[in-house]
Formats: C-alpha cells, structure tokens, sequence
C-alpha cells in the first residue's frame, strides 16, 4: 500500500488493505441480501462517507 495516498480512490480494495476498510460489515449483509433479489445495485457517496 502507499502510504503517501492512504485513501486509494476509485479503484478496487485489496484483501491485504482490511485497515483502510472496515466497520462495513452490516452495510455489506445489507446489500448482498439485495443482491438476491435484484439484478442491479449501485451503492456512491462521498468519499469517506460513513452511510
């Protein structure tokens, strides 16, 4: 990871990046349940966001 940018923008996480991303875990339960029943989910915000 570069430290000099700790956020890494717009591209995917890395599994080795869990210290950047965390305390996700009930938006992620939320939205792979709709996944189940819809074909398409966009999920934007503002960077940092906390929902």
């Amino acid at each position: 990871m570069n430290h000099e940018f700790p956020l890494p923008g717009l591209r995917p996480f890395e599994r080795d990046e869990t210290d950047i991303f965390f305390d996700r875990e009930d938006h992620t339960e939320q939205l792979l349940e709709k996944l189940g029943y819809v074909r398409f989910l966009a999920v934007v915000g503002s960077s940092g966001c906390r929902g």
